[in-house]
């Protein structure tokens, strides 16, 4: 899974940028994984690329990202895949890859899956 290489890169930047110990957000865009299953499996391919981050101190977030309706041409923002919000129909990220910026969590609130950044 393409998680694995995220959660690479994320490990070689919390050490390189000194946050380990730090609580952090990884904050995701776009993708086309539903985002709890996303965040599991980069979890655990972030436990196996570096077993010295405490996840516990990872809050990964999920920014809305431009969604297209395939029966009505609307686009709208949306974080996952949803359906459209006039007609009900099927639609698609166009950002069909994740960006993936982390940021130290200055709030580490307890986790809050799929909440945008405040």
């Amino acid at each position: 899974m393409h998680e694995a290489g995220i959660a690479h890169g994320i490990a070689e930047t919390l050490r390189e940028e000194g946050l380990l110990g730090v609580p952090v957000r990884v904050l995701v865009t776009g993708g086309h994984d539903e985002p709890s299953a996303f965040d599991a499996s980069l979890l655990f391919h972030l436990g196996l690329a570096a077993p010295e981050v405490d996840l516990g101190l990872v809050r990964i977030v999920h920014l809305p990202s431009e969604r297209w309706c395939s029966a009505c041409g609307r686009t709208f923002e949306a974080v996952g895949e949803v359906d459209c919000p006039d007609c009900g129909g099927a639609t698609m990220g166009r950002m069909l890859d994740e960006q993936v910026e982390i940021e130290a969590d200055a709030d580490p609130a307890p986790e809050r899956p799929h909440d945008p950044a405040p």
